[in-house]
C-alpha cells in the first residue's frame, strides 16, 4: 500500500500528509534547521508516524537506521549496529544521522537503559526517533532526552478527503463517508478499504482489485468450512489478492464486517511478528488455528 506501485498517490512529501500538518511541518523545518532534537512520537496505528519518517528522512537521503522493536524488544541482534552507527558521526552535507525506533514502546527497562546512555554520548552526531503508541512505556530519562509529539487521528473529513485523493476520486462520496467513519480515525485501514472499491491502471500496472474481482472470489466459496475444499479456497484467494497486489484483510472487511470474530483478528494481523496470513485467515473464516 505505501508503494508507488500498489498506492501511485502515497504522500510524497511532510505536506501530502493527512491530518496534524501544523506539526508535522514544523518538526520538518526543525529537522532541515538541524536543530530537531530526539523524538517521541506517541499516535494510534495508521495516523502517519511512518509515513512521516519516509517523507522527512528516508525520501530527502538523510543517513537512517531503522529498527522494528517488536519483534525484539531487548535489541539483541542489533545493539552492536545500534551502537556503531550512533558514534559514526555527521554525513558530508553535516546532517545528524537518524535512528528510528518503531513501536519502542516495547522495550525493556534494560534496552532503555543502554539507549539513554546512547542519547547523551551520541547526542552530536545522531538523532533517535521512538515511535510508541503509548508514550508511558518509555522511562523517564528517555522522555526527558526528547521532544514528546502527540499525533491524533485524523477527522471523517480529512480522511474522506484523503481518499478521494488517493484514488483520483474514482470512489464515490458515498463510499470514501463510510470508509472513513468505519476507519476509526486508521487511514492505512481506510486506504485497504478504498482498494476494495477502487481499480485503475497506472503506467501500464493494475491497481487496486475491483468488487466484481471480491464478488467473484466469494462466490466460489464452499459451503462446508470444515472441508478441505475451504482451506484450499482461501489460500488461493489469499494468492490471487496478492497477485494483483492487494491486501487479504480488505477482503475480510468488506465481506465480514459485521462479524466480531474476524475483525478482531484483523487487528492482531496489523501486528508485526504476529501469526501467519493463511493461519490468520482460517482461524478468521473458518473458526481454525492453523
Amino acid at each position: 500500500m505505501d508503494s508507488a506501485l500498489l498506492d501511485p498517490n502515497t504522500p510524497r512529501k511532510v505536506g501530502d500528509i493527512v491530518g496534524n500538518t501544523d506539526m508535522w511541518t514544523s518538526l520538518e523545518q526543525k529537522i532541515v534547521n538541524k536543530s530537531c532534537p530526539h523524538l517521541v512520537i506517541c499516535g494510534p496505528s495508521g495516523v502517519g508516524k511512518t509515513t512521516f519518517v519516509r517523507c522527512a528522512l528516508l525520501n530527502k537521503g538523510y543517513c537512517v537506521l531503522t529498527h522494528n522493536c517488536i519483534a525484539d524488544s531487548g535489541l539483541r541482534d542489533v545493539r552492536d549496529a545500534i551502537r556503531s552507527f550512533a558514534r559514526g558521526g555527521i554525513d558530508g552535507r553535516g546532517n545528524h544521522r537518524w535512528i528510528i525506533l518503531e513501536h519502542a514502546d516495547s522495550l525493556t527497562a534494560d534496552t532503555q537503559a543502554f539507549l539513554r546512555r546512547l542519547l547523551e554520548t551520541a547526542s552530536g552526531s545522531t538523532r533517535f526517533i521512538f515511535e510508541v503508541r503509548e508514550s508511558g512505556a518509555l522511562s523517564e530519562p528517555i522522555l526527558s532526552r526528547s521532544l514528546l509529539c502527540t499525533v491524533d487521528s485524523p477527522s471523517v473529513l480529512e480522511i474522506r478527503y484523503e481518499l478521494l485523493r488517493r484514488t483520483n476520486h474514482t470512489v464515490s462520496m458515498e463510499d470514501a463517508e463510510r470508509i472513513a467513519i468505519e476507519s476509526c480515525g486508521n487511514v492505512r485501514i481506510a486506504i485497504h478499504q478504498a482498494l476494495v472499491v477502487w481499480k485503475a491502471h497506472v503506467g501500464g500496472y493494475k491497481v487496486g482489485i475491483g468488487i466484481d474481482t471480491i464478488n467473484d472470489i466469494w462466490s466460489k466459496k464452499p459451503d462446508d468450512t470444515t472441508s478441505d475444499e475451504y482451506g484450499k479456497w482461501a489460500c488461493e484467494s489469499i494468492q490471487t489478492l496478492r497477485k494483483q497486489g492487494a491486501d487479504p484483510r480488505i477482503f475480510l472487511r468488506s465481506k465480514m464486517a459485521s462479524n466480531s470474530l474476524a475483525l478482531r483478528v484483523l487487528s492482531q494481523w496489523n501486528r508485526p511478528g504476529g501469526a501467519s496470513s493463511r493461519s490468520l485467515w482460517l482461524h478468521a473464516v473458518c473458526g481454525e488455528t492453523s
